[in-house]
């Protein structure tokens, strides 16, 4: 069963009033290896070479997907998007457009967005 905790948050807006929010207790992390164990449990049908195989093949197919500039939807998972920043030592463009206009050489990926899908969210939320 999670656990909670409540934590206040300083008064951004001047308001006096002191709120507060809630956030799920992390016990501790769990790592792939682990991961594969939870799936892998007796009765499940799934070996723990097959596990592996299929994360590592969905890691390197997502990679690839998201690398030729398409999203990933993963039903009861979510959906998966690159986003893009500019190379070390680059200037972001103006609104003016004064500057160089900027190639493929000066941008880069520089991280994965993950909105979850709602039915995983409803999942958690049975389970807790």
């Amino acid at each position: 069963m999670a656990k909670y905790i409540k934590q206040e948050m300083n008064d951004l807006q001047k308001t006096g009033e002191q709120k507060s929010f809630y956030r799920m207790k992390i016990e501790r992390n769990i790592d792939a290896q682990e991961f594969v164990e939870h799936m892998c449990h007796p009765g499940s049908g799934l070996s723990r070479g097959v596990a592996i195989s299929v994360l590592v093949r969905a890691a390197d197919t997502l990679a690839t997907l998201l690398a030729n500039g398409y999203s990933v939807s993963l039903d009861e998972w979510g959906t998966f998007k690159a986003t893009i920043g500019l190379e070390k030592d680059k200037e972001m463009d103006t609104i003016d457009g004064d500057e160089p206009k900027r190639n493929a050489r000066s941008l880069r990926v520089d991280g994965v967005n993950f909105r979850v899908d709602k039915k995983l969210v409803s999942n958690i939320n049975r389970r807790c």
